[in-house]
């Protein structure tokens, strides 16, 4: 990591849906001895060139992730989608909006991924509709987050070079996020030709890895290596990780598959791109 910081990023988490281990599972992964199969649930904390810190996706997990590496500041979060191990801990940022001074932090996502969110916290993202004179708010304090289409990213953060389009996930979409030389690829189980050409062998990917073979709404290690090699990326890393992928094994296959240095991620992992 260089002596700035710019552009680093650290796995918070790269595990699947479950996390790995899974509670009552004892298969061989979900019982390993490696901490590199401890796998909380995918999310990154980004530190960029104008050394804005933000996350990509706040998962059931954050509250242990934002302590573990002591994150005390994060100034705008990115979500990929809707779903609960992407977004089920972002209540856990209440407070780092109160401390240690009250502040909002903005928050991104596609706009047909608002509604759902906005449904989901209502409590947070709907006030003004759940509380009045007649119902106040008793309680805690609430998280002071504002909702936000990505397309509003620019005008709140003008110098971060983020772009953005949607995959395919199940029966519904997700955003891949582009981040200078940067490409975060996950929850898809397919990709256009829009994305794959702004995947260069500059390119530092991450990108979803959730089983052996395939998987009706992620990529498995079959299209997962597929991609790493017509598309020669500088490095890749493989994230979403599910507990039929042993570390050590997967990290053999993705070399032996994609002749590449490329290889799984784990919790903790620090790297850096230009």
């Amino acid at each position: 990591m260089n002596s700035k910081d710019e552009n680093s990023l650290i796995f918070l988490g790269s595990g699947t849906s479950t996390g790995v281990p899974i509670p009552g599972c004892s298969c061989s992964t979900c019982l390993s001895n490696n901490q590199k199969n401890k796998r909380l649930r995918s999310s990154v904390f980004i530190t960029s060139k104008q050394q804005n810190k933000f996350i990509i996706d706040t998962g059931p997990d954050l509250r242990a992730q934002l302590l573990e590496h002591k994150i005390n500041h994060i100034d705008f979060v990115l979500l990929t989608h809707d779903h609960t191990d992407h977004i089920g801990g972002i209540d856990d940022l209440r407070a780092l909006t109160f401390m240690p001074k009250k502040r909002t932090i903005p928050v991104f996502c596609h706009p047909i991924h608002i509604d759902r969110i906005k449904n989901k916290f209502d409590y947070i993202f709907k006030q003004d509709e759940l509380f009045n004179e007649k119902n106040p708010y008793i309680g805690g304090g609430l998280p002071l987050l504002d909702l936000h289409p990505i397309s509003d990213l620019a005008n709140f953060f003008p110098n971060e070079n983020i772009s953005w389009e949607l995959a395919p996930h199940g029966s519904g979409q997700t955003m891949i996020l582009f981040h200078d030389q940067m490409t975060y690829l996950i929850d898809c189980h397919e990709i256009n030709t829009a994305i794959q050409k702004k995947i260069t062998k500059r390119t530092t990917l991450i990108i979803d890895c959730v089983k052996i073979g395939t998987h009706p709404s992620h990529l498995g290690t079959d299209q997962t290596f597929d991609i790493i090699v017509n598309t020669c990326p500088k490095v890749s890393y493989l994230t979403h990780i599910g507990h039929d992928l042993d570390h050590d094994h997967l990290t053999k296959l993705c070399h032996k598959r994609t002749k590449t240095s490329s290889s799984p991620a784990y919790d903790g992992l620090k790297i850096t791109y230009d």
